[in-house]
């Protein structure tokens, strides 16, 4: 079963350090997303750039609302920081996590991937 790593970066910088560090471990450059409140501010879902999800907002709420500190989270992404999430498999999954903290990121999760009826 794939796994979900997720963390909030200040800067892209250290978000992108982090995505290369995921893909030191083999996690594919189509599993990892960098999303912005602007990316998505401007950009429609349907003209979104090849590799980006869409869904990520909606990911972030299923992910990040539960905890404490979910007005903290919020509060970092209008600042202008840059949150990543990627599906990697199971027996990468901490080592992800580990990646993303090493890289500077901040509400780091490690979660099961939910499973999203295709109707």
């Amino acid at each position: 079963m794939k796994r979900i790593v997720s963390a909030i970066f200040d800067t892209r910088a250290e978000a992108e350090r982090a995505r290369a560090g995921l893909r030191a471990l083999g996690v594919p450059a189509g599993a990892i997303a960098l999303h912005t409140r602007a990316d998505h501010d401007a950009t429609p879902a349907s003209a979104a750039a090849p590799g980006s999800e869409p869904w990520l907002p909606d990911l972030l709420d299923l992910f990040f609302r539960p905890e404490p500190g979910f007005a903290q989270h919020h509060a970092a992404l209008e600042r202008g920081g840059v949150a990543l999430t990627a599906r990697v498999e199971r027996d990468v999954a901490d080592a992800a996590a580990r990646a993303l903290d090493q890289a500077g990121g901040r509400y780091t999760r490690n979660a099961t991937l939910p499973v999203v009826p295709t109707s």
